[in-house]
């Protein structure tokens, strides 16, 4: 136990201070008084997840068809390949209309989706074939030259 006058610590069971003599009984501190606990809060709730309102389709009202989105058939995509096969202007002419469906504002989804990914493919090949001829023109001559040297007597 201290002292609560000159803070001195003595024995537990002594009733007065061994340093300043005063009495330990009469000067000792009340006890703390009692906090109340806190009152329990619960975590808030979350929500349970709902996934995102999904677009709801709507079918044509009075049997419309808009050209745009309508489906184009096979006899469509027939001759749209077919006009590749008229002799000597056939593909140039299919190149040109590639261009007109791909980017045209009144062509049909379909024919503009396919024009433009033929598009893509053919840009694509272009590249790949330019990149061979430049590797093959770079390795040629040097393969030329050999040849040539080692015929020679």
């Amino acid at each position: 136990m201290f002292c609560p006058n000159c803070g001195k610590s003595n024995p537990d069971d002594s009733k007065f201070c061994e340093n300043c003599g005063s009495n330990l009984l009469e000067t000792a501190a009340p006890p703390p008084p009692v906090q109340p606990a806190p009152a329990f809060t619960p975590p808030p709730v979350q929500p349970a997840y709902a996934p995102p309102p999904q677009a709801q389709y709507y079918p044509p009202q009075n049997g419309a068809v808009n050209e745009q989105t309508k489906p184009v058939g096979v006899g469509g995509y027939l001759g749209m390949f077919a006009l590749n096969f008229i002799p000597f202007v056939g593909p140039l002419i299919f190149f040109i209309m590639l261009f007109v469906w791909a980017f045209g504002s009144k062509a049909n989804m379909n024919k503009k989706n396919l024009s433009r990914a033929l598009l893509l493919m053919m840009l694509i090949l272009i590249v790949i074939y330019v990149a061979i001829f430049v590797v093959l023109m770079a390795v040629f001559p040097d393969l030329i030259e050999q040849l040539t040297n080692s015929f020679s007597y």
